[in-house]
């Protein structure tokens, strides 16, 4: 498998390497291959730690839980929205 990772360059011979999938796990090293067999190493234990599922979140049918809903084709009727629409392209 191939993953991503950010290599950070701190100072003449400080590297760190973090797996883009796990900001939070980085690894340091005195040059840029060092932390490269660091991350393999951290990322294979990491995928044996690691699970993804997937959850199921009741989310309420009440409009009045989205505030946005109330606001929704409030200018459906507005007979300068064509105007507007033409004064915006212009631009």
């Amino acid at each position: 498998m191939t993953f991503d990772v950010i290599i950070q360059k701190q100072g003449e011979n400080d590297f760190i390497a973090r797996p883009v999938l796990w900001p939070d796990s980085a690894v340091n090293g005195s040059s840029q291959q060092d932390v490269l067999t660091q991350v393999r190493i951290l990322i294979r234990e990491l995928l044996i730690q690691t699970e993804l599922v997937q959850v199921d979140v009741d989310i309420p049918d009440d409009e009045s839980t989205n505030p946005w809903i109330a606001k929704a084709g409030i200018i459906s009727d507005d007979p300068t929205w064509g105007e507007l629409q033409t004064l915006i392209s212009q631009q």
